[in-house]
């Protein structure tokens, strides 16, 4: 049940802002050049908790608008969010689709194969040419329509349907995970590894159906903070002695759980700095790998790994992130004052 006793989370505006680097992170490779095995796979598992964050924060929040609606009727709100989403998709798309182009030439790709590319990426596995992080709000949007539909079946979303979207993903995830770790000479595994790689990129467009059920009952059933501390610790440490072995995503999730549930517990007072955080980020999120490609191709011609490579990149995104707060909120005044 939920007994929880306001709807303050400005701790998620922190965290997001904080993990968007870590998004960065995972596109820069800032550890390229290290060779220490164990500082690699601390890295590694850090990182990795960040793209579930967002996902669980998704489903958090909308259980929470939910958790208000007086007619227990929450198929508007979700719907809303659902067109949201989809537009953010298509807008998101439309502005890397220069990009795309832009490599696909440079790679000399044909013309029906960029254009297959671009069908693919749009509808199953959310990858753009130079536009990776585009997944995340096709996941997104899947996992919602899947609980637009439930919320109009009879008794709408229960804990119940809620575990079986989380159980049935994580048992696709696993099974591609397996399948494109496959290293032996049975041409049907071969097969459907490629399958798994080129359509489903592993079953990595799934994790969405985990986490954002996930995050709807994390708000719905609080977890005490000692077990979260145990799943946080016990995860962790799966994900760096796994790192390699597809097992390490469940270790992941239990991780991911841990951290989300630990964090929600943490109360912050309500101020405007949190607020331009939450903008900062999804700023930074969206435009991060335009200005990786630029700096790369500016001065080194192709794409480039690396400290240098992290840093740049979250210096100018930030900068543009604090440049685009400044417009809007400018905009707003002048339209206010009109």
């Amino acid at each position: 049940m939920n007994n929880r006793e306001n709807d303050n989370y400005s701790i998620l505006d922190l965290c997001k802002f904080v993990l968007c680097f870590a998004v960065v992170a995972i596109h820069t490779r800032p550890l390229e050049y290290c060779t220490n095995n164990w500082i690699i796979n601390l890295y590694e598992a850090i990182v990795q908790l960040a793209v579930p964050f967002f996902f669980m924060s998704s489903g958090f929040l909308l259980e929470m608008k939910c958790h208000h609606i007086s007619n227990n009727n929450s198929s508007d709100i979700i719907n809303r969010r659902l067109m949201r989403i989809g537009k953010m998709y298509i807008v998101w798309t439309i502005i890397y689709l220069p990009l795309s182009i832009f490599l696909g030439v440079r790679k000399d790709l044909p013309v029906v194969k960029m254009l297959s590319n671009f069908i693919l990426g749009l509808f199953v596995t959310g990858e753009q040419q130079g536009a990776w992080i585009l997944w995340y709000l096709l996941g997104t949007f899947y996992s919602l329509f899947v609980l637009l539909l439930i919320s109009k079946s009879r008794y709408g979303i229960t804990w119940k349907k809620l575990i079986m979207i989380v159980s049935v993903a994580i048992v696709l995830v696993m099974m591609m995970s397996f399948v494109a770790s496959y290293n032996g000479e049975s041409q049907v595994f071969e097969l459907a590894r490629k399958i798994s790689q080129t359509i489903f990129t592993s079953g990595r467009i799934f994790k969405g159906f985990i986490y954002v059920p996930v995050g709807m009952l994390i708000y719905r059933y609080p977890i005490a903070k000692w077990k979260n501390v145990i799943l946080l610790t016990v995860g962790f440490l799966g994900c760096i002695l796994l790192l390699e072995n597809p097992l390490s995503l469940l270790f992941n999730i239990v991780a991911s759980v841990g951290l989300f549930g630990l964090l929600t517990g943490i109360s912050l007072k309500k101020r405007k700095i949190y607020l331009l955080l939450r903008d900062f980020s999804t700023t930074i999120f969206f435009v991060h790998l335009y200005v990786r490609t630029f700096f790369c191709f500016a001065v080194y011609g192709e794409y480039t790994f690396g400290m240098e490579c992290f840093i740049v990149t979250s210096t100018i995104s930030f900068i543009l992130a604090v440049i685009n707060s400044i417009m809007r909120r400018t905009n707003m005044n002048m339209s206010f004052n009109c």
